[in-house]
């Protein structure tokens, strides 16, 4: 869907939300524009607010000091990092995006690799029971990963493709790079937590760090650097604010 959401910013050279006023009108654009706002800046809380608590967590495990203090310091310093990126916009942050991506993708192995020994696999083919409301949680959860809460600003950034671009690359390199991720860190989180499910507490008021719990210590400054680099140029920190940014001024 977001591949295809990007196809009309490539046509139109515009933004999402402007180019839905050819749906919805000037002024009824207003209404799902106010809620598309609503969308980005949530995931910009979400994705700070976790930062912190993960950044928190580290803090603790390395035997630093940690708290209410080290907290508000992180945060305002996550906040001005995600401005500064977002303010500057389009060039800034896809030169931030090409290198976090590898610095990530290399990170996520050597997490998989660390952590593998933490899955029981015996215990996998074992599930004897679900938890429907879990089942709808954890589904909407995974239907936002794969982009799904992207493409209300699909558009934003194909905007800049020349117009003689190809439909078919421009849909399946968006579905490939935006599903590759996801699945491989969905299938295996629900690995971790099949295996240990004193996780799942855990996971509902600190997710990151949770998973940071199952690391040795060494290995706990490179999730940190991980964490800032991330919080720096992913989708979740500077492109959502310049998104939406976007989004405010139409």
């Amino acid at each position: 869907v977001v591949g295809l959401v990007s196809l009309a910013g490539t046509r139109a050279s515009a933004p999402t939300m402007v180019i839905s006023r050819t749906a919805f009108g000037v002024r009824g654009n207003a209404v799902p524009t106010f809620v598309s706002y609503l969308v980005c800046v949530g995931w910009e809380i979400a994705i700070i607010v976790t930062t912190v608590l993960a950044a928190n967590t580290v803090f603790a495990r390395l035997g630093w000091p940690s708290g209410g203090a080290v907290e508000v310091v992180v945060f305002v310093v996550a906040v001005g990092v995600v401005m500064v990126a977002g303010v500057f916009g389009f060039r800034l942050v896809t030169r931030f995006q090409s290198f976090v991506t590898v610095v990530s993708i290399a990170m996520t192995i050597a997490f998989i690799a660390l952590t593998i020994g933490n899955v029981n696999w015996t215990s996998l083919g074992r599930i004897d029971r679900v938890s429907v409301a879990g089942c709808i949680g954890a589904g909407v959860i995974a239907a936002a990963a794969f982009g799904l809460s992207w493409t209300n600003s699909g558009a934003d950034y194909s905007r800049y493709l020349p117009r003689g671009s190809s439909s078919r690359g421009i849909v399946g390199w968006t579905t490939f790079a935006g599903s590759l991720m996801p699945s491989v860190l969905v299938i295996y989180g629900l690995m971790l937590v099949t295996s240990d499910p004193s996780l799942v507490g855990q996971l509902d008021t600190n997710p990151i760090g949770a998973l940071m719990s199952l690391l040795p210590t060494s290995a706990l400054i490179l999730l940190l650097f991980l964490l800032a680099l991330s919080l720096a140029a992913t989708v979740a920190g500077s492109m959502d604010l310049y998104s939406s940014g976007l989004t405010l001024l139409t």
